[in-house]
């Protein structure tokens, strides 16, 4: 008998917890539905990304974020910019700008350096040429997925002018770095096999749940007030000039297709927190702060390798936009990207260096 009331109790447990989750689960559903909030803000997989053939992962044609005041848009043709025509008219001057998330930008679409350049470049309204700004940043790209992305698929859009604005991904092959087997293979499809994860990402209320976990967590990390020391898990890097190699390797191959193709190229470094001396509150977001060193070492190669290469190519440009534009935290939000400000700043650089150089033609 005893026993009897045991399972009932048991049996009446999982009920009440399944249907207390499934009353959690109608009301998050009721409460996104209510609120015009957009569930795919708060998801760990919003489906921003898809499998590409050549480069592992592209963004996902046609997908959309709306979200109170933060806006995402993808076009059909999977790039963060309005729709535009395959085959640009005769009064079209075109460029693309390849990047990871410093290009693709952390705002809305209007809020992006590229967005802001194609403005600031069409207000000049120089012999009548409408110019195209495309951007075609994508959230992680090292030089190997914009070299890919530029020969098999930016090409066919056939750009009057690239600017290639990147560099700190390729701390992807810094920590381990290995010339014994072929660099390609790290570059797999975007894995979407079903997992414990994406099971959790279908449920609106465990999404809410999950979201406010890792906001907290990114608080604690991002805004403290703890000292550097506290980041002291990570190891403290020494600089070799190997760890650049294939960025080096690949930007030189897309400077090469550039002047066959008598496309121009701009090549840049993006701009960075890491300075000779830095202020108390801009340690506070510069995570892995206590290895300056080595980024600026880094930053510095980089900056020499573009910059030769440019010298070898008459239609290949060196532009550094740290000569113009002093980071601070106005400017960065983090250590890379940039803030509303820095992006209309950057934009306006962009803007008077392709002004100087005479670019705006069309044969």
């Amino acid at each position: 008998m005893d026993l009897n009331k045991t399972y009932k109790k048991i049996i009446l447990f999982f009920i009440t917890i399944i249907v207390s989750f499934i009353c959690l689960e109608i009301f998050s559903r009721i409460f996104f539905y209510v609120s015009n909030k957009d569930i795919k803000a708060f998801k760990k997989f919003p489906g921003r990304y898809t499998e590409s053939y050549f480069s592992g992962y592209r963004l996902s044609p046609n997908w959309f974020l709306d979200n109170d005041q933060k806006k995402e848009k993808i076009n059909s043709y999977g790039f963060r910019s309005p729709e535009f025509e395959f085959l640009k008219n005769k009064k079209t001057y075109r460029i693309i700008c390849l990047g990871s998330s410093v290009v693709y930008g952390k705002g809305n679409n209007e809020e992006t350096f590229p967005f802001y350049l194609e403005q600031k470049l069409n207000e000049l309204k120089i012999n009548n040429i409408n110019v195209e700004v495309i951007n075609a940043g994508v959230p992680g790209y090292t030089s190997y997925h914009t070299m890919t992305q530029f020969l098999t698929s930016l090409i066919d859009l056939k750009p009057d002018l690239i600017i290639s604005y990147q560099l700190f991904t390729e701390m992807w092959y810094a920590w381990d770095i290995n010339f014994d087997k072929m660099q390609s293979e790290n570059f797999k499809p975007i894995n979407t096999n079903i997992s414990y994860e994406r099971i959790l990402d279908k449920s609106y209320f465990l999404i809410i749940v999950n979201s406010t976990l890792r906001k907290y967590e990114n608080k604690v990390i991002d805004n403290s007030n703890i000292s550097d020391s506290d980041f002291s898990k990570n190891e403290i890097r020494n600089f070799d000039e190997s760890y650049l190699y294939y960025f080096s390797r690949n930007i030189k191959h897309m400077a090469l297709v550039c002047d066959y193709q008598n496309i121009d190229l701009i090549l840049s470094v993006p701009l960075s927190l890491f300075k000779e001396k830095n202020t108390e509150a801009e340690k506070k977001i510069i995570y892995d702060y206590e290895n300056k060193e080595f980024y600026l070492d880094f930053i510095k190669k980089g900056n020499k390798i573009l910059k030769s290469i440019s010298n070898k190519h008459k239609n290949v440009h060196f532009f550094n936009p740290s000569n113009h534009i002093k980071s601070d935290i106005t400017i960065l939000e983090d250590r890379y990207h940039p803030t509303l400000k820095g992006n209309k700043l950057l934009s306006e650089e962009f803007k008077n260096y392709i002004i100087k150089l005479d670019l705006l033609k069309i044969d």
